[in-house]
C-alpha cells in the first residue's frame, strides 16, 4: 500500500508538469503570419468565460520530497505511452523509477495498453501491485529478497524479478560469441572492412609505467582508421606503426594532446602491411614527451568479438600499498555485447601481465561487476596459464545492471582467484569510443509504405557519452506540412517498434536534445546500425522521411563533430526538384588553402527513360559531385569535384579559384549532385565557408589559413531566418511561396519582413500585365527581345522599359526612387523631389509614402498599439521594435500577452522597449473566502457566496495557474524590498 499512495502521487505531479509544459510549449509555438514573421504557429483558441480555483489540502508530512520530471510533448499519432521522460510502445511494460535515491518501484508493474477513442488507438497507462506467491524451499533453506527483486525466492534459484526463468536462467542459449544479436535483415553491414584490436603496455618496452591504452582499427578500403583510449599516459606526441623487426612504416603525430582519446587514419596501407596485419605482424606504439622512443606498446590482432561489441573496459591496476613493480606493465581490455533481448551479456578480455609468465598449471580469473562497490555479478573462469584471451557469458541480467550499464554506473574487477587484490585490474564500463562519426541521411526514398518524391531531405548526427547519454541534433529542410512526430525506432516485420520519441525537442527545423536513457538493447543496435530515425508530417501522417543510423569511418582531415553537415535536397534546386533522393557534405579548408569534401547520399537514382522498358538490366548509379557559384541571381557550376558510384565520396580539392574562395566565404556558393536524370543538378546545397584565402593584395597567391574552419549550413547560422519550411542567410532576399510575384521578404535579425510589391502611377490609359509580372506596364510595340535588367535588391529581372520602385533591403519598398530598364539592359534610378513644406512639424502620414505633409489642425489622439498591421515598416521600428510570442510589436507598444489556446492573460502586461519585451504580473488581493470565482477579461478572481466542498481530484486550469505564479513572484519581490 506504501509503494502505491507513492505511485499516485508521482503520476499526480507528472500530470500537473504536463499540463504547465504543454502549455508553456503552445505559448511558444504560437504566433500568426504577419508582415514581420518569427515563426509560423497556429490559431489562438479564447479561453472560457469563468475559471473555478479549487484548493487542495496541503498534506502535514510528505513521505518523499517528489519532484516532477519535465514532460516534453511526444509524437502526434504515434500510439504509445510517455512516462515521465520515457516513450513506450503498446503492451510494453515497465517499473516505475523514482530516481535517486529512491530508486525503482520493483513491486509495481507498469503497462502501456492499446486504448481506442473514435477509431483512432492511443496508449493507455495501467500500474498495479506485483503479489508474491508463497513459497517453501528445499533443503530447510529460507526465502530471502535479493536486491533488486520484489518476491522473496530460495537462495539456490536463478530468477528474474520473482518469475522463474528457463533451465539455463535466461531462456536464451549460453554461448559467447558470434552474438545473436537484432536480425538485420534487408539492411546492409555499417561497416564493411576487418577490424582488430590492441592492448598498449609498457610490457614490450624498456620503460616502467602504470599507462595503458586501447587501440581499434578497422582496414577499410586499404585505409586503417583507428581510435586510440588512453589512461594514465604522459602528453602523447606521435602514433607509430613498425614490423616484426621494429621498422618504422607509418607515424600519424597527435594534434588533441589534452585528449584521452586519439584518432588517426593510416592512407594506403601496402598490400605487404596489410598481409602482416592479417598475421598479427604489425605492432603499435605511443610516443610520449617522458619517452620519444615509445612508452606502451601492443600487437594488432583480429577478434570475433569486434563484429558484436557495444561497451568497453580498459583496465589499469588498481593503485595499492607494496612494491611499484607489482602493478606496472599490467593492463586489459574488455569487449562486451548484449543480445537481442538484453537478458545475456557477451564478454571477452584481453589481459596482459595479470597471470605470471613462469606459472604452469591453469589458474581462475574472477571478474566481478560492481556498484558503488557492491558487486552485482561475479563469475569465475578457468584459464590456462599462457592465455590471455578470457571469453564468457553473463546470464540472468537483473534489471538494475541492464540499467546501470547503459548509464556508466557499473566497474569492473579482474583479479586471479586465492590472490586478493594483489595485481587487480578495474576500469568503468562504457559504451564504446570510436572517432567513427554516426549518422543518418533522411530521405523520401527511404520512407515507410512507399517512396515520397517532395524534394525534402534531413539530416542527423549522433554523440555517445561515457555515461550513455545520446545526443543528437536532427536537421529537416523542404517539408511543405507540418511535422507531426519523429522517432527512433527499429525495423520489425509485423509493426513498428519506437524506443526513442525526440517530437518535443524539435522547433524550427531543428530537433536538438539527449536521449537519456536507452535500454541496453537499444544501445546495442543504434551503434550497430539497427535502429532508424522516421519523420512524419501533415501529408504523411506515418512516414515522410527516414534515415538509417550508420557510422562513418573517421577521415583524418575533418573534424565532423564540430558542426552540422551541409544539407543537400531537391527543394533547394532552381527550380525545384521533386525527388527521393536526399545527402550531406563535410568541407573544411586546410592550412595550405585546399578544399576537402567528404559527402553522402541516398536514394539517387541514374536509370533514364531509355532504360524502361528494356531487357537489360538497369545501370549501376553513377552520379557527380559539382561545386558552383551563385552570381546575378544565376547559378553556374564552377567545376566536378569527382565522379563516384555508390553512396559516398571524399577527396581533396588544390588550386581553388579565389574567386570561387570569396563567394563561399559571401555564402554565394554551392555543392550539387547531378545525374542521368538531372543533369543540371538533382540536390542541392548551399555553403557558407568563412576563410581569408581569398583576402590578398598579391594576385592570386592564396593566404593560408591558421585555424581550418568547417563549413557551415545557413541553419546553423544564429542570424539567419526560418520560413516557410526553410532557413535564409541573413540580409538576403527571395520571393515568398504564398506570392511569388508581388511581394518580397527578406531576413534582417532573425526576423523575416515581406514586403508588397509598390507598382508605379503609369502615363498610359491602356496598361497590360505580362505574365509572370506584378505589376501592369504600357504596352510597346513589338521589338527584338533584349535581356532585361537585373536588381540586386529585389534579385529580380525587370523587362526593357518597365519601371519600378526599387526594394532596398532591409528598409523594403521605397516611392521615393523610381527605376526604369533603359535599352540594352541599362538601369536608370532617379529619386522623386518632394515639395517644400511651410509647417514647423511635417508627418508621414502612412509608412510607405515618400514624402511628409504637413498635419492637420487636430491630430488623432494614440491609443495603446496592437501588434503592427500590414502596412510596411521603417528601418528604425525594426530595429527598436520586440518580436513577442510570433507578433511584432513597435518600440514603446503595450499589450495583455495572448497565450493559445488559453486566449489573452489579463493578469499580465508586456510593453516593448528599445527592442526588448518585458512583462510583470499584476498583484491581487488576498480573500478571505474557500472559492473564488473570475469572470472572463478580469485579472483577479472574487468571492463565490456559495460554500465550496473541498474537492478530492486536482482541478488547476492552465491560465490560473501561470497568473497565480506571476502574483506570488510579485508578493515576493515585495517582501524582498
Amino acid at each position: 500500500m506504501y509503494r502505491v499512495v507513492i505511485y499516485t502521487v508521482f503520476v499526480g505531479l507528472l500530470c500537473l508538469d504536463n499540463l504547465l509544459d504543454h502549455g508553456v510549449a503552445a505559448a511558444r509555438r504560437n504566433g500568426r503570419r504577419r508582415t514581420s514573421f518569427r515563426n509560423s504557429g497556429r490559431d489562438s483558441v479564447p479561453s472560457s468565460g469563468v475559471d473555478v480555483v479549487k484548493v487542495l489540502p496541503t498534506p502535514r508530512r510528505p513521505q518523499i520530497p517528489l519532484k516532477a520530471e519535465v514532460q516534453a510533448p511526444h509524437s502526434r499519432g504515434v500510439p504509445g505511452c510517455t512516462f515521465g521522460t520515457d516513450f513506450y510502445n503498446l503492451e510494453d511494460e515497465w517499473h516505475p523509477n523514482l530516481g535517486d535515491p529512491f530508486g525503482e518501484m520493483v513491486c509495481v508493474l507498469c503497462e502501456c495498453r492499446p486504448d481506442a477513442d473514435n477509431g483512432i488507438v492511443t496508449g493507455k497507462i495501467n500500474c498495479r501491485n506485483l503479489k508474491c506467491p508463497d513459497i517453501t524451499c528445499p533443503n530447510g533453506e529460507d526465502p530471502v529478497i535479493k536486491d533488486g527483486y520484489c518476491c522473496k525466492t530460495c537462495p539456490s534459484e536463478d530468477i528474474e524479478k520473482g518469475k522463474p526463468t528457463d533451465s539455463n536462467g535466461s531462456g536464451e542459449s549460453r554461448r559467447p560469441y558470434p552474438d545473436d544479436t537484432a536480425s538485420t535483415e534487408g539492411t546492409e553491414d555499417t561497416l564493411q572492412g576487418e577490424a582488430f584490436v590492441s592492448i598498449l603496455s609498457g610490457r614490450l618496452t624498456s620503460v616502467n609505467t602504470r599507462a595503458i591504452a586501447r587501440g581499434s582499427f578497422l582496414l577499410l578500403n586499404n585505409n586503417l582508421h583507428f581510435t586510440m583510449h588512453v589512461s594514465r599516459l604522459s602528453t602523447p606526441q606521435e602514433v607509430v606503426f613498425t614490423g616484426v623487426l621494429n621498422t618504422t612504416l607509418h607515424v600519424h603525430t597527435v594534434r588533441d594532446v589534452d585528449s584521452d582519446t586519439i584518432c588517426g587514419e593510416w592512407k594506403n596501407v601496402p598490400q605487404i602491411v596489410a598481409r602482416d596485419l592479417r598475421n598479427r605482424n604489425l605492432f603499435v606504439t605511443l610516443t610520449t614527451r617522458s619517452h620519444d622512443q615509445g612508452e606502451v606498446r601492443g600487437r594488432l590482432i583480429p577478434h570475433r568479438a569486434l563484429s558484436t561489441e557495444s561497451f568497453s573496459v580498459l583496465l589499469t591496476p588498481k593503485r595499492r600499498n607494496g612494491p611499484v613493480n607489482g602493478f606496472l606493465g599490467k593492463g586489459g581490455v574488455v569487449m562486451m555485447s548484449s543480445s537481442k533481448h538484453g537478458n545475456t551479456i557477451n564478454f571477452a578480455a584481453l589481459l596482459d601481465g595479470l597471470v605470471e609468465s613462469d606459472r604452469t598449471e591453469s589458474v581462475n580469473i574472477v571478474i566481478e561487476i560492481t556498484k558503488r562497490n557492491d558487486v552485482l555479478k561475479r563469475i569465475e573462469v578457468p584459464v590456462v596459464s599462457e592465455a590471455i584471451d578470457v571469453v564468457d557469458v553473463l546470464e540472468s541480467v537483473s534489471s538494475t545492471i541492464k540499467k546501470a550499464i547503459t548509464k556508466g554506473q557499473l566497474k569492473m574487477r579482474v583479479t586471479v582467484q586465492d590472490q586478493g587484490d594483489v595485481g587487480m585490474l578495474v576500469g568503468s564500463i562504457t559504451p564504446l569510443r570510436t572517432c567513427n562519426t554516426i549518422h543518418a541521411v533522411l530521405s523520401g526514398s527511404q520512407a515507410l509504405e512507399r517512396s515520397k518524391t517532395t524534394g525534402a531531405s534531413g539530416s542527423a548526427v549522433f554523440t555517445v557519452d561515457d555515461d550513455g547519454t545520446i545526443n543528437y541534433m536532427v536537421r529537416l529542410t523542404g517539408l511543405q506540412t507540418e511535422v507531426s512526430a519523429i522517432t527512433i525506432e527499429m525495423p520489425s516485420k509485423n509493426r513498428r517498434k519506437i524506443v526513442a520519441d525526440i517530437f518535443g525537442n524539435y522547433r524550427d527545423g531543428l530537433a536538438q536534445g539527449q536521449w537519456i536513457r536507452p535500454k541496453l538493447r537499444d544501445m546495442q543496435m543504434f551503434l550497430h546500425g539497427e535502429l532508424y530515425v522516421n519523420v512524419a508530417t501533415g501529408a504523411f501522417t506515418t512516414s515522410e522521411l527516414r534515415g538509417r543510423i550508420v557510422q562513418l569511418p573517421y577521415q583524418g582531415h575533418i573534424r565532423r563533430h564540430a558542426k552540422m553537415p551541409i544539407q543537400m535536397s531537391g527543394s533547394l534546386m532552381d527550380p525545384t526538384q521533386e525527388t527521393g533522393a536526399a545527402g550531406h557534405a563535410w568541407l573544411l579548408l586546410d592550412e595550405e588553402c585546399s578544399l576537402n569534401y567528404e559527402i553522402s547520399v541516398v536514394g539517387l537514382n541514374s536509370v533514364t527513360e531509355d532504360d524502361i522498358g528494356t531487357d537489360s538490366p538497369p545501370t549501376t548509379p553513377h552520379f557527380y559531385a559539382e561545386i558552383g557559384e551563385i552570381e546575378s541571381g544565376e547559378s553556374r557550376v564552377r567545376l566536378v569535384l569527382n565522379a563516384f558510384r555508390g553512396n559516398s565520396a571524399r577527396g581533396t580539392l588544390t588550386d581553388v579559384n579565389p574567386g570561387l574562395l570569396e563567394n563561399m566565404d559571401r555564402g554565394q556558393a554551392f555543392i550539387q549532385i547531378s545525374t542521368k536524370n538531372h543533369r543540371g543538378g538533382e540536390i542541392r546545397g548551399q555553403i557558407i565557408l568563412p576563410n581569408s584565402c581569398h583576402s590578398t593584395s598579391t594576385g592570386n597567391n592564396l593566404v593560408p589559413v591558421h585555424d581550418p574552419m568547417p563549413a557551415i549550413n545557413v541553419d546553423d547560422d544564429p542570424n539567419s531566418c526560418f520560413f516557410e519550411g526553410r532557413y535564409h542567410a541573413p540580409l538576403s532576399t527571395w520571393s515568398p511561396d504564398y506570392d511569388r510575384n508581388c511581394s518580397t521578404c527578406t531576413c534582417k535579425k532573425t526576423v523575416t519582413i515581406c514586403d508588397p510589391v509598390i507598382c508605379p502611377e503609369l502615363a498610359c490609359d491602356n496598361p497590360v500585365t505580362e505574365p509572370g509580372e506584378c505589376c501592369p506596364s504600357c504596352p510597346k510595340p513589338e521589338e527584338p527581345e533584349e535581356p532585361g535588367c537585373h536588381f540586386k535588391g529585389d534579385n529580380k529581372v525587370h523587362r526593357i522599359g518597365t519601371q519600378w520602385h526599387p526594394y532596398i533591403p532591409p528598409f523594403g519598398y521605397t516611392r521615393c526612387v523610381l527605376c526604369t530598364c533603359m535599352p540594352g539592359g541599362n538601369l536608370n534610378c532617379s529619386r522623386l523631389a518632394c515639395p517644400v513644406l511651410n509647417c514647423p512639424k511635417p508627418i508621414r502620414l502612412n509608412a510607405n509614402d515618400c514624402c511628409q505633409v504637413c498635419p492637420e489642425p487636430e491630430p488623432i489622439p494614440t491609443t495603446t498599439q496592437p501588434p503592427i498591421d500590414d502596412t510596411l515598416l521603417q528601418a528604425d521600428e525594426v530595429e527598436k521594435g520586440c518580436s513577442f510570442l510570433g507578433e511584432f510589436y513597435r518600440n514603446g507598444a503595450e499589450w495583455h500577452p495572448l497565450v493559445s489556446p488559453f486566449g489573452t492573460m489579463s493578469c499580465v502586461k508586456c510593453r516593448c522597449r528599445n527592442g526588448q519585451a518585458k512583462c510583470k504580473g499584476r498583484t491581487c488581493p488576498q480573500l478571505n473566502c474557500k472559492e473564488t470565482i473570475r469572470t472572463k477579461g478580469e485579472c483577479c478572481p472574487s468571492c463565490k457566496e456559495d460554500t465550496l466542498t473541498v474537492p478530492t481530484t486536482l482541478e488547476v486550469s492552465l491560465p490560473t495557474i501561470l497568473e497565480v505564479s506571476a502574483v506570488k513572484k510579485s508578493r515576493r519581490k515585495e517582501k524582498l524590498s
